[in-house]
This record gives structure tokens, C-alpha cells and sequence, in this order.
């Protein structure tokens, strides 16, 4: 398969400019990042709370999930941490009503975008991961979907084939929006954000573009 292209890109960050609510969100995670400093207790358990908030990441035992961030964000290196930490934040162990083990790569991934490093940490997203193997083919680096470091590896790998290659922040817009452009033109109204819907509605064109069933 061929990576995105330069007009595919464009059309995603149009989407993305006129996504109102998506981009008070992020920016709203931006502004915590700079008040809320650091990766202590009551920190990680601020910054948790509103990613599980603003999108919607459904973790109730939302508390003890922070505490486990925490314990692994206490123990690593930040400046050179890749993607194998957020395989650990995602890991949460089996306790109070969990009784087993369970694997939070949405939250986690967010945590380590919005609040550690964009630039190294991609968004792990149903649709992202849909176009990443799209793009890559099956038989590419990180193409399986068994995890967030192959899930990076393949995004990184999508990453280097454009010319000249996005920002990661660009490519995670274009990888969510075109997986739900897709779905849009499919038909599959139930997997995509009611935001996301309007703007499809509203931009044909750009639907076009971004998802070409032809």
C-alpha cells in the first residue's frame, strides 16, 4: 500500500482546524502539562482524570490506574524513554474489583503524548491502528496489532516512507480522521465522535479525499 499523500495530510489538518471541540480539548491537556508539572501521585492522578474525562477513556478505577502510572513514571529515565514505557503504564496489575490484569494503551499513550514528549509517543487509537495497516501492508514492521511498541514501530515506519515526513502530531491527526472518514463512507455512523460526523457531513470534499472508495 502507498503512504498518504501531501493533499491527504492537508485535507486531515482542515478537518482538524475546524474540529472545535477536539482541539479545546487538546489544547485544555496542553495548559495541565504547564500548570500541573511532574509525574508525583497527585499529579498523575489530576492529568489521568482529565484525559479519562475529555475523551472518554471509560476507566473507573481511574485512582488506582494513576497510582500505577506513577509507580512506573517514578522509575524512568524521561528524556529517553521510548515506547516500551508506555507498554508499562499500560499494563495495570488485577486489584480491588479488577480481578485481573488489563491493558489501558489508550490512556497510557495519551498520558505519555500530551505530558511527556508528543514528538515520541503516538496516540494509540482504534482508527490509527486500522490505517496504519492499511498503509503498511500486513507484512510491514509493526504492521500486527499486538501491542503499543509494535503499534509505534509501524506508525514510525509509516512516518519515514512520506516525503518529507510529518510531525508525529501531523500523522496522528491524519490517521484518525481518515480511519473515520472511512467509516463515515462506509456507513458505520456507531464508530465515529459526534464532532468528527458534522464536519463529514459538512465537508464532502475533504471526504473525498481523505477516504477514496474508488
Amino acid at each position: 500500500m502507498k503512504p498518504p499523500s501531501a493533499e491527504q495530510l492537508a485535507a486531515a489538518a482542515r478537518i482538524y482546524q475546524a474540529a472545535g471541540q477536539w482541539r479545546w480539548k487538546d489544547r485544555t491537556l496542553r495548559l495541565a502539562h504547564e500548570e500541573v508539572p511532574g509525574h508525583g501521585a497527585e499529579a498523575v492522578l489530576h492529568k489521568t482524570t482529565m484525559i479519562n474525562a475529555l475523551y472518554s477513556t471509560n476507566i473507573h478505577a481511574i485512582a488506582r490506574v494513576a497510582e500505577h502510572l506513577a509507580t512506573v513514571l517514578g522509575s524512568a529515565d524521561l528524556t529517553s524513554a521510548d515506547p516500551d514505557l508506555v507498554e508499562r503504564m499500560a499494563h495495570v496489575p488485577a486489584g480491588s474489583d479488577e480481578q485481573i490484569p488489563r491493558r489501558r494503551y489508550n490512556l497510557a499513550s495519551k498520558y505519555a503524548h500530551f505530558f511527556i514528549a508528543p514528538d515520541r509517543f503516538p496516540v494509540w487509537d482504534r482508527s490509527a491502528r486500522t490505517m496504519v495497516r492499511i498503509h503498511n501492508g500486513v507484512r510491514a514492521a509493526g504492521a500486527l496489532d499486538v501491542g503499543y511498541v509494535s503499534f509505534a514501530a509501524g506508525f514510525e515506519h509509516l512516518r519515514r516512507t512520506i516525503s518529507p515526513s510529518p510531525a508525529v502530531i501531523e500523522l496522528d491527526h491524519y490517521l484518525l480522521i481518515a480511519g473515520q472518514a472511512i467509516a463515515f463512507r462506509l456507513g458505520r455512523w456507531e464508530n465515529i465522535g459526534a464532532e468528527l460526523r458534522g464536519l463529514f457531513s459538512s465537508h464532502p470534499d475533504e471526504v473525498e479525499i481523505l477516504a477514496p472508495l474508488a
